[in-house]
């Protein structure tokens, strides 16, 4: 992806209250790892009543990884740091004393994967991020290992009201029914929520007005 994203969201239901959430999924997880070590984040939720739109979306090109240490530090409890990174770059998490450091690497990941190594004395929490909120993140990552991200160029979009900004996505029971937009060359769209049928209150969507790069 070479460029920020726009989406705007409609809520075009007549009487249905709605919680939206927008996440990504990692690409090609480790089946070992997908909802039991590394989660899709809940990145943005919005709240739309019956006919109301949300501001746009900015799904920015820049990307970041975070690192979340488990260890206090003084008047810095549950401290996170995030940097600016890109496809391809290999960093590394250190905390030499009572200050943490990343560092980047000389080298790149062979499928441009953005690779994160532990290297601290303590466990973490590693994660891809943008806007300063994480979109996947790999929980409890020890000394010596690492977190291997790449993201799918797709998001997802879920009514969903029992997820908040941030929460972790623990079962693709939770995502089989989301709707996907692909964001490959893509620079704005409108998403769509409508009922589909207004007996059972099912509810379907589209993406319309999509504009390329």
């Amino acid at each position: 992806m070479s460029n920020d994203v726009s989406i705007q969201l409609f809520n075009q239901t007549d009487d249905q209250e709605l919680y939206i959430c927008v996440f990504q999924k990692p690409d090609e997880a480790n089946p070992n790892e997908i909802y039991t070590t590394l989660f899709p984040v809940a990145w943005k939720i919005l709240a739309l009543g019956p006919k109301q739109t949300s501001d746009p979306i900015i799904y920015p090109i820049q990307l970041q990884m975070s690192v979340a240490e488990s260890q206090d530090a003084k008047n810095a409890i549950h401290r996170t740091t995030y940097q600016d990174c890109d496809e391809g770059q290999i960093w590394s998490f250190e905390r030499p004393g009572m200050f943490s450091d990343v560092t980047l690497k000389t080298g790149k990941s062979p499928e441009g994967e953005v690779v994160v190594q532990n290297n601290s004395q303590e466990k973490v929490d590693i994660g891809l991020a943008k806007n300063g909120t994480n979109l996947v993140v790999k929980k409890n990552v020890i000394e010596g290992d690492q977190a291997v991200f790449q993201l799918t160029p797709t998001l997802y979009f879920l009514a969903a009201s029992d997820l908040q900004m941030g929460d972790l996505i623990r079962s693709d029971d939770i995502t089989e029914k989301a709707f996907s937009l692909s964001l490959t060359d893509l620079a704005s769209a409108d998403v769509t929520v409508y009922t589909a049928d207004h007996l059972s209150g099912k509810l379907a969507w589209k993406a319309t007005n999509k504009v390329s790069v």
